[in-house]
């Protein structure tokens, strides 16, 4: 009978339609059976999953980040994951959440160079994943009730961060004091565009209109697939890192994009940066050119810009900027309620710009004039001083403004025509509703990020002072090791749905793993040392036993080195072992074993397959529905030497 139900687990393991057409059978006859509670234990029943999904919830409710580790495991385990992406990202972020809550973090930094660069390196992380849960609930009471409470505390953690950081910008803007270092608007050009001209390199700069860091830490993931990202403009001595520049005063295009194309504050529109892009004295007398909307609609069918776009593409001595509107267009007209889905192709235009860039060898700086907060469930607050959902002119309060608890004056050279009031407060606006607004001085609305990029495999002509970026830009808390678990394993549940306290770690060495069928069939473990745990951990596993001769091998270090970036080798023994334990695995189960987002499995398999398949040998096989990896162990032992 064993036999018999494990040739019957390979087979929909093998085959996910068919696992989609019998389980609802299998739960209904379960339930005739009386075996409701036993299904909750299966790794292949949609109650198994389930009840996975309810004892996630209850860890981040305990805010315990061991149990959180080991839940968000058992889910990622399941064979009906890639059914739930959504559902299991969200749990991902909220996972990430506690953990950084976990880290008590506090304001530290003391200059507004520090403050973008907390932002931007932190904050901003810690904003993309609560975007993650402000998008969307869970059916499952205990997952909702834990992320409302804990989104609860992150806008009260990020709450007192963000005044603190609009204090400093209000201080350093009053005292009129130089950049120095800092990175801002007016400086980008001269200190990050220029270096590319000198470095005789085409430049194509892309301005995301609207984009916030938080967007454009998602953006960066997928562009990781074809491109090398740089440090343009780090200080010696220190780690590379993603940068990020000052917007000018108010946060709003006609002031900091103008700025940014113009090298100088001002408030201008686009005949003004049309004008004054190409004649900064940074091009040295080559040809330069900014293009807006407009510009980018072919003139027929079959085109994919405009002509003097497809003009200016094409000639090899000219250096191009481009304004893409999609964010700021689709939060000003309400079209996009939350940021966390944004890819490469829901932006107009950048996936082709992207292709050209590539394929004639251009550095691509991809930045913005200002980010934006979002809309949840906000507070509008009236008033006639009002120029848009952000700031507002200043009122006459006699000796002193009036000003909010929630705003923030601000006055100084970087405030273009005047002192204004900018609320710093992401719940609150002027004007009515929209999905998300800009103007005002919250960290999300005044640091821009600054992505830089060459090809993959460039080599020659790298701009000076350019510095190849690893992937340390991620926070620590960011990272969630979750795959050093069994694929099959189901956490024991208690009532509650909640996960049971491990009671010990160790397995006998001579026991064998415990396999669970599409009903758990009760099978006791051996010995009682064991009961209670969520999973079996043994000393060195067969799939350890393996992966230490595989990164042990010569060839497997030739095959490293051969790859075109360096590979994070715990990430790789990461995804390895869950394709060792699995031999199947969708493409996205194999990145989030390494760590790694959605939006970053097909690059990361084809990293995998060039690193393990070699003269002709498919080690590792992308099967015919392209989401889904097969490893052939027989092929690797045999391939790499390792043995029987």
């Amino acid at each position: 009978m064993r036999r018999y139900g494990q040739s019957a687990e390979n087979l929909v393991a093998r085959d996910a339609q068919l696992l989609a057409e019998v389980t609802p059978d299998a739960e209904r006859l379960a339930g005739h059976l009386g075996a409701t509670e036993a299904i909750r234990h299966s790794p292949y029943l949609p109650a198994g999953l389930q009840a996975r999904l309810a004892a996630v919830g209850s860890a981040i409710a305990g805010r315990d980040l061991d149990a959180c580790r080991t839940a968000l495991s058992a889910v990622q385990a399941h064979h009906l994951a890639e059914t739930a992406r959504t559902r299991i990202g969200r749990a991902r972020m909220a996972v990430r959440l506690v953990r950084w809550l976990a880290t008590e973090p506090v304001w530290t930094p003391d200059t507004v160079a520090g403050a973008l660069a907390h932002y931007n390196a932190e904050l901003s992380w810690a904003d993309r994943a609560l975007e993650h849960l402000e998008a969307g609930g869970d059916t499952e009471p205990a997952l909702s009730g834990a992320y409302n409470a804990l989104a609860a505390d992150v806008r009260k953690a990020r709450r007192r961060m963000d005044r603190a950081f609009a204090e400093q910008v209000a201080e350093w803007t009053a005292a009129g004091t130089a950049p120095g270092s800092m990175l801002t608007v007016e400086t980008f050009l001269e200190r990050v565009a220029k270096p590319v001209v000198k470095s005789q390199r085409r430049l194509m700069l892309l301005v995301v209109d609207g984009m916030s860091a938080a967007l454009a830490g998602q953006l960066g993931e997928e562009l990781a697939v074809n491109w090398t990202e740089y440090d343009p403009t780090g200080e010696k001595g220190m780690p590379p890192t993603r940068q990020a520049m000052a917007a000018a005063l108010p946060t709003v295009t006609a002031v900091s994009r103008t700025t940014l194309l113009t090298g100088r504050l001002q408030r201008g529109d686009q005949k003004t940066e049309k004008r004054e892009f190409p004649s900064l004295r940074l091009w040295s007398g080559q040809k330069a050119a900014v293009f807006h909307k407009d510009d980018l609609r072919p003139a027929g069918t079959g085109g994919r810009f405009g002509p003097d776009l497809e003009a200016m593409l094409a000639d090899d001595a000219s250096h191009l900027a481009v304004v893409l509107n999609t964010v700021d267009d689709g939060l000003k007209n309400d079209e996009r309620l939350d940021e966390w889905n944004w890819t490469i192709d829901d932006i107009d235009a950048l996936t082709p710009l992207l292709d050209e860039a590539r394929r004639r060898g251009m550095a691509v700086l991809i930045t913005s004039d200002h980010g934006h907060v979002l809309e949840h469930r906000g507070v509008k607050v009236p008033t006639p001083e009002a120029v848009n959902a952000r700031y507002r002119n200043v009122s006459d309060g006699g000796d002193e403004p009036l000003v909010s608890e929630a705003e923030m004056m601000l006055a100084g050279p970087r405030v273009v025509e005047g002192p204004i009031v900018a609320l710093w407060s992401a719940d609150t606006r002027y004007t009515n509703r929209a999905a998300g607004y800009h103007g005002g001085v919250h960290p999300a609305e005044f640091t821009i990020p600054v992505l830089a990029y060459l090809p993959d495999g460039a080599t020659e002509h790298i701009p000076p002072g350019w510095r190849q970026l690893t992937d340390t830009y991620e926070p620590h808390w960011w990272k969630l090791d979750t795959t050093r678990l069994h694929a099959t394993s189901a956490p024991t549940f208690a009532e509650t749905g909640t996960t049971q306290p491990t009671k010990s770690r160790r397995t006998p060495k001579k026991s064998a793993p415990q396999d669970t069928g599409l009903f758990e069939i009760a099978v006791s473990p051996q010995p009682s040392e064991t009961e209670g745990t969520l999973l079996s951990v043994q000393a060195q596993s067969p799939v350890e036993q393996l992966l230490d001769g595989l990164f042990d091998s010569p060839a497997f270090s030739d095959q490293l080195a051969l790859l075109p970036r360096k590979q994070d080798p715990e990430r790789l023994r990461q995804a390895l072992a869950a394709l060792c334990e699995n031999n199947t695995l969708p493409l996205t189960a194999v990145a989030a074993a390494a760590g790694m987002p959605p939006a970053r499995a097909r690059g990361y398999a084809a990293v995998l397959t060039q690193l393990l398949n070699m003269d002709g040998v498919q080690v590792l096989e992308l099967l015919p529905d392209n989401k889904t990896l097969k490893l052939n162990p027989a092929w690797l032992r045999a391939q790499f030497g390792l043995g029987e």
